[in-house]
């Protein structure tokens, strides 16, 4: 695994208007996979959510990174430097995501395009990693065996959301 491949994008000093150009290196990865396009437009809205949450309640720098898994799925992760970990909500059917709120509805949203197959994980070096999975084929891991996936990955990396690589746009 060459770790820093992952990266897709990352920001030094994260700003709402970076979210659209990280959010556009996280879909590039994936259409290399082989993603339906509702998938895409799926990952479109949670990737944004959570490059979003990163910038509002993380704390820079903020990285986006977008594998495939061994488990037949493409993964998309949001890093922050934040220790302070989200709690997945159950999720909202988009009739029951009130279009008015201003907050509140972005994790929900996440968890229910998601359908679940997200979640968040501590990272080695301090921050945390929120990841949401979407299937490329028609095996469907189980939500635990792809988090366990995620944190081994997360694990072994090993870096920090670096800020110096020729791959990774900095918005």
């Amino acid at each position: 695994m060459d770790a820093d491949t992952d990266v897709v994008a990352r920001c030094r000093e994260p700003s709402n208007k970076t979210v659209a150009t990280m959010r556009a290196a996280a879909l590039a990865a994936l259409s290399r996979y082989g993603l339906s396009r509702d998938s895409c437009d799926d990952a479109e809205i949670m990737a944004g959510e959570l490059l979003t949450n990163a910038i509002r309640h993380g704390a820079g720098p903020v990285a986006v990174l977008a594998w495939r898994c061994t488990l037949d799925c493409a993964v998309v992760e949001v890093h922050d430097a934040s220790p302070i970990q989200p709690v997945l909500p159950a999720p909202l059917a988009p009739a029951e995501v009130d279009p008015l709120a201003e907050t509140g509805r972005g994790l929900p949203l996440v968890t229910a395009l998601a359908k679940q197959r997200c979640g968040v994980a501590g990272r080695p070096e301090g921050g945390k990693s929120v990841w949401f999975a979407l299937l490329l084929g028609r095996h469907t891991p189980s939500r635990l065996a792809l988090a366990a996936l995620v944190k081994s990955r997360i694990q072994c990396r090993g870096i920090s959301t670096p800020l110096t690589s020729p791959r990774a746009s900095r918005p």
